[in-house]
């Protein structure tokens, strides 16, 4: 049987600033469906990829394809139009906004509405705000519609983060350290709910927390001085005696609070 080409490929991509060699021959594959988990030591080129990925950064060799189509070079608002959303490790929302502007905003933009009315909650295009309210219910959000954000806690705020994604008809999610200042208690309700909502999409994460990469990943991609170590399934990684000495037992202690970035390389 032949298997389907991937949603997304990397072939030898290479990125350097000045003599500083960041990203050094990278092949990765990332496959319509599938969650697959970005892991790496602080410094190891997980966000200069991002960059390269999402059309933030071009690579300084190589090649990136989208959906068959060849990207490398693309600027993010084209890469967008072909379903790749990416959220950020830090917060970019607007505190003065409420909860439902930023939804309307982000749908307005991807629907391409040009008229003003969609700013007021009773003057949205027609099934705006219904989509909005049905999308925030979903992600736990219901009925701080009227709430600003500066009023969100960091588990809503990233919630309202992956609302801003999912409005978008994305194919391709990048998700930077979702569930960066989490408490625990936070943290697990976020990735019941990611489990959820990722259905049916694809999932390309970086995140330091092993519990969550071992609970949501479908496979595993480690990354350590510009270079893939190993990509496969988690148990398969977690067992590469490669992995283990450059990322210094990392996957010890599992299962339990466990993070990535504490070793040093």
């Amino acid at each position: 049987m032949t298997r389907a080409k991937p949603l997304l490929a990397l072939r030898g991509v290479h990125h350097h600033f000045g003599r500083v060699q960041v990203l050094q021959g990278v092949d990765l594959e990332v496959h319509a469906g599938e969650v697959l988990a970005l892991i790496g030591p602080n410094g190891a080129g997980k966000s200069t990829l991002f960059d390269v990925i999402s059309g933030r950064v071009r690579p300084s060799a190589g090649q990136v394809w989208l959906q068959g189509r060849r990207v490398d070079g693309a600027p993010p608002h084209e890469l967008r139009r072909l379903g790749l959303a990416r959220g950020f490790q830090g917060s970019r929302l607007f505190d003065r906004l409420s909860v439902d502007e930023h939804l309307r905003l982000a749908m307005v933009a991807h629907q391409g509405l040009a008229q003003a009315r969609w700013w007021h909650r009773d003057a949205s295009p027609q099934g705006l705000q219904a989509a909005a309210d049905r999308l925030l219910e979903s992600l736990g959000l219901a009925g701080l519609g009227e709430s600003l954000a500066a009023t969100l806690g960091p588990s809503q705020r990233r919630r309202l983060e992956l609302a801003l994604l999912l409005a978008a008809p994305a194919t391709l999610l990048l998700l930077d350290e979702p569930t960066a200042g989490m408490a625990p208690a936070e943290t697990a309700a976020f990735v019941s709910g990611l489990r959820r909502w990722s259905q049916g999409r694809t999932v390309l994460m970086v995140e330091h927390d092993m519990d969550v990469v071992f609970g949501l990943a479908d496979r595993v991609a480690v990354l350590a001085e510009g270079r893939l170590l190993s990509v496969g399934r988690p148990e398969a990684v977690r067992q590469d005696a490669q992995v283990r000495q450059a990322y210094l037992g990392v996957f010890e202690g599992l299962p339990g609070k466990t993070h990535a970035q504490e070793p040093r390389c």
